[in-house]
């Protein structure tokens, strides 16, 4: 039996299943035009990473030594910018998310995976990152790295008519959610975040909550005011599921720290 860190949450506080089903009603639709393309990802520490888009459905991907194949899906998130995500092994919730710019040949690739019994202080949901290239041409442009671009912004996400989110990125380890309307109204935390810049006014958040057994990868694009992106976690009966979401995104403010203060 698989103890959950609903256990440590407020009794009133919502599972996953609760809070996210309709969290997609403001996303991106998903594009069938990448069928018949191959990435193969080449990570700055000299990881490979297979993404063999078969057709418009199919990808047959090879990562760690391990390979197989399974269902996709690709958004095209920005102008030659393509968000592209499966499910390796839906039992112990492992997922690829690659983003990938068809033009600069720069790429990140997120692995998702859950520990199943975490330590005291651990979250289930947990990040691998790999920042580098995609074979075909030589790179130009912007490297994706770590950013701390975002500290101090506040921002409304709205992922549906039904879910209202306000986000404040604290620092470059932590951000805050709150929510404003929908199923867990009132509720609120500060939750582990990384953020990378991947282009100009494009960001990947990838967050894990210590008590919902959930953690995200998001595209955000500060040009176009939208978030794309996925919730990955386990439900109160023990299912782990990989959910859609996306949102609109308004600014609310910006927040500078007073001198001689400053976020980590």
């Amino acid at each position: 039996m698989v103890e959950s860190t609903m256990k440590n949450a407020p009794k009133e506080w919502k599972n996953m299943e609760d809070f996210s089903a309709g969290i997609d009603g403001n996303r991106l639709p998903a594009t069938k035009e990448l069928g018949g393309n191959k990435f193969v990802f080449n990570s700055e520490a000299g990881d490979q990473i297979v993404f063999d888009l078969l057709n418009a459905d199919d990808c047959a991907w090879s990562f760690k030594g391990l390979s197989g194949t399974a269902p996709y899906e690709a958004i095209n998130v920005q102008q030659d910018t393509y968000y592209v995500d499966l499910v390796i092994n839906s039992t112990e919730g492992k997922t690829l998310t690659l983003f990938v710019n068809t033009k600069t040949f720069r790429a990140v690739v997120i692995h998702v995976y859950m520990k199943l019994n975490p330590q005291p202080g651990d979250t289930m949901v947990n990040h691998e990152f790999y920042f580098g290239t995609i074979e075909g041409g030589e790179a130009t442009g912007f490297a994706p790295a770590f950013s701390r671009d975002l500290i101090g912004e506040h921002a409304v996400y709205q992922y549906s008519p039904n879910h209202f989110y306000e986000h404040y990125y604290i620092n470059s380890e932590r951000f805050v959610w709150h929510c404003l309307h929908g199923e867990q109204k009132g509720h609120s935390a500060a939750e582990y975040a990384k953020i990378i810049k991947f282009q100009d006014g494009c960001y990947l958040l990838a967050w894990r909550e210590l008590l919902i057994p959930t953690g995200t990868v998001f595209f955000l694009d500060f040009n176009l005011f939208r978030s794309t992106g996925k919730f990955v976690g386990m439900h109160k009966d023990g299912t782990i599921s990989n959910d859609p979401g996306g949102a609109f995104i308004q600014k609310i403010a910006t927040i500078f720290y007073p001198k001689p203060f400053a976020a980590i």
